[in-house]
């Protein structure tokens, strides 16, 4: 598939004013708060382009982004066609080439669609069955989505279910760790010393870690619960604020823990954690309130099954 979508963007002839991409993929960056290349963060989010047209200029949205057989393409164009892609599709975006392979295949798309209706495809009985079960799909979305709307979920009964669940929504208690890593078995046996005779951690993972991120800040490593730390989970919970343990053989490295601080098991109030308790209680929510409107349909409609036939079918 990907060397027949190499092969068409060839005879689609595919250009770009490398100016306005630039300027599509950098002003995509700016409205996009997490977008970070370095951690390979999507550029393109999951909030709707149609929002970012109104930060654009008539003049910016018409600059030509393109060129191919089909013609040229500007960026009004791509933000009209990605707001019909799915989010998982746009997701995939995390570099320029993504962009340009992304933007390839709208062309591609665009090229086969008009193909397709060239040899008369839109005319054919699968065509027409298919579309139509699209677009039943997509209206039964729709109903559900506005049934949601509709009858959205109580607040006394958000806190009603977050009084009953609480166990759900308790923080559980967690551990300030750093470390020191060592590749040398001799060396981590020195230094174990050294920490026994009163030597500064914080000092000595500055001086010696071979991890330097986590070196340079004293070891630090962030805040841990215990089903994160695997097998030395009782043994690391089990220090006190200050203490340290190891050394400890992971893959052939030495690594030695501190306790920078103990946080306990916090009960969050519901203000807090509202939204958490909203998405938590949703899909019983959904249930239920298709279950009432299929409920009140069934009172409207009159049902009537006839046995003999349904004895009849056989359902392999």
């Amino acid at each position: 598939l990907r060397t027949y979508s190499d092969s068409l963007s060839q005879v689609l002839n595919i250009r770009y004013n490398n100016k306005a991409l630039n300027f599509l993929y950098n002003f995509i960056r700016s409205r996009t708060l997490n977008a970070n290349l370095e951690d390979r963060k999507p550029v393109i989010p999951e909030c709707p382009f149609a929002h970012w047209e109104n930060k654009l200029s008539h003049d910016e949205k018409r600059l030509t982004l393109l060129w191919s057989k089909l013609g040229k393409r500007n960026i009004g164009w791509f933000l009209e066609r990605v707001n019909n892609i799915g989010d998982k599709q746009k997701r995939w975006i995390k570099t320029k080439e993504n962009l340009i392979e992304f933007i390839n295949g709208l062309i591609i798309r665009e090229f086969l669609m008009k193909e397709a209706i060239r040899l008369k495809i839109d005319k054919t009985e699968i065509y027409r069955n298919t579309v139509k079960e699209r677009v039943e799909n997509y209206l039964l979305k729709r109903m559900r989505d506005h049934l949601l709307t509709s009858n959205p979920i109580p607040e006394d009964t958000l806190k009603a279910f977050y009084k009953r669940n609480k166990e759900l929504f308790i923080k559980p208690p967690a551990i300030s760790l750093s470390k020191i890593t060592l590749v040398d078995r001799v060396f981590a046996n020195i230094v174990k010393n050294m920490l026994e005779a009163g030597a500064d951690f914080e000092e000595l993972a500055r001086k010696y870690s071979e991890d330097r991120v986590s070196g340079v800040t004293g070891g630090y490593i962030g805040i841990f619960k215990y089903n994160d730390l695997g097998k030395f989970a009782d043994t690391l919970f089990s220090l006190d604020k200050g203490e340290w343990a190891g050394p400890f053989s992971i893959q052939g490295k030495y690594y030695f823990f501190r306790c920078n601080d103990k946080i306990p098991v916090n009960t969050t109030d519901f203000k807090d954690v509202r939204n958490v308790v909203y998405k938590t209680m949703m899909p019983f929510w959904k249930e239920r309130v298709m279950r009432n409107h299929l409920t009140l349909l069934k009172s409207d409609i009159e049902l009537v099954i006839n046995w003999e036939i349904l004895k009849k079918i056989n359902i392999n």
